[in-house]
């Protein structure tokens, strides 16, 4: 009889805490939102909407400025004259500056250049002329096709840009192509950058920024990260590119009014070696 009164004197003491639990669990059951959460993959930058527009079409060059160019000073070296030379290899030389002395008669370059040869037993002193320049760039036979050979086109509005020639070896970085530069101010061994109107116009084309658009393998398909307003990626989409320009490209296979995310096609670019093509 003690045992029965004994446990049921600690259930009446329990009751009523389980009790409390119970109707508190009730309770934050009800105030627990209806929502199910998902962990959704996001875009790596911004989206660049795919818009239409009219675009004219430009190429891409990027390259250095060097010079093939070559003035010589001679003099008459049979009679054994007296030589003193004042210049160095690789040094630098302005126009009228002394480069040798023949006899004790100096005599002066005609160019602005960079000395390349000394030789005293013929009787010359070779110069590099960094006034005749020209641009060299690497580029695909694609793009080596959209400009006429000897033909200026106007980039900038003092400069004009020229296509003198153009290799026909291929290497792993394209062809060499070479132009010739009119007006601007420039150096010799200057790094440039250049975007050349071909002409060619598209009016209200779809567009969407280059940066958005990658391929996954060398002279492979073209693609874009389709993705919604707000980042949350949608899938991959294979599209065709058309021209472009420093800052778009044309596209087909996707609809006016899609986003593309261009901070993951600048990391598949990047995996590619195809950064900053």
């Amino acid at each position: 009889m003690k045992k029965i009164t004994f446990v049921a004197g600690i259930l009446a003491f329990l009751m009523p805490i389980i009790l409390i639990a119970y109707i508190t669990y009730l309770e934050m059951e009800d105030y627990k939102p209806n929502i199910e959460y998902r962990i959704a993959a996001k875009s790596y930058g911004e989206p660049s909407q795919i818009s239409r527009m009219n675009i004219e079409e430009t190429v891409h060059v990027n390259g250095k400025l060097n010079s093939h160019d070559f003035d010589f000073v001679e003099w008459d070296s049979t009679r054994n004259p007296k030589v003193r030379i004042s210049v160095s290899l690789n040094e630098e030389v302005r126009i009228g500056g002394t480069l040798v002395y023949v006899n004790n008669k100096p005599l002066a370059s005609s160019v602005n250049g960079v000395i390349q040869e000394i030789n005293i037993i013929e009787g010359y002193v070779k110069i590099l002329d960094i006034d005749k320049l020209v641009l060299e760039s690497y580029t695909d036979t694609k793009n080596a096709n959209k400009l006429e050979l000897n033909k200026w086109y106007v980039v900038d509005q003092d400069v004009k840009i020229k296509l003198i020639s153009l290799s026909n070896v291929m290497t792993e970085l394209g062809r060499m192509a070479s132009y010739a530069l009119e007006g601007g101010s420039f150096l010799y061994q200057e790094h440039v950058k250049f975007e050349i109107p071909t002409g060619v116009v598209y009016t209200d084309a779809l567009t969407v920024s280059k940066e958005s658009v990658y391929q996954k393998e060398l002279d492979g398909p073209y693609y874009i990260r389709r993705v919604e307003s707000t980042g949350q990626v949608i899938g991959e989409v294979e599209v065709k590119v058309g021209i472009a320009n420093k800052d778009m490209i044309t596209i087909t296979g996707v609809e006016e009014g899609w986003f593309a995310d261009p901070g993951y096609a600048q990391l598949m670019r990047s995996e590619m070696g195809f950064e900053n093509e």
